[in-house]
């Protein structure tokens, strides 16, 4: 939908197919993600985990979160491009259950494991 093709070499990377053993309830949680309805907070979800599964720093994740809010094009209700704070904010309850499994936040796991939690959410 977006016309962004940069994410590939990133999805590949990421071994999608790669055989992935999470707790039932942690595979629960992410299977009921995003939590939000409206298209834009969706949208904005799936941004976050694509900036977050770059294992980045937080410039070039929040540039991965801007970007592909803009090519999707989605924009804050005063018309300007969505900052990656806004579009934090958009997905905050599928951030915190993300938090809660340790995909997200201060107290997240190793990024192995996060690789792990990741690639089960983008498998569906």
């Amino acid at each position: 939908r977006s016309g962004i093709f940069d994410f590939v070499p990133l999805l590949q990377a990421l071994d999608l197919m790669r055989d992935v053993e999470l707790p039932r309830e942690v595979a629960e949680v992410l299977a009921g993600l995003p939590v939000e309805t409206d298209p834009p907070a969706r949208d904005a979800f799936w941004s976050v985990v694509l900036g977050l599964a770059c294992m980045s720093d937080d410039l070039l994740g929040d540039h991965v979160l801007e970007t592909t809010m803009a090519a999707l094009g989605w924009e804050d209700d005063d018309g300007t491009p969505l900052t990656s704070t806004r579009v934090r904010e958009l997905c905050g309850r599928s951030l915190t259950r993300l938090a809660d499994v340790g995909g997200y936040g201060p107290e997240a796991l190793s990024p192995v494991d996060r690789l792990d939690l990741y690639r089960g959410l983008l498998r569906g």
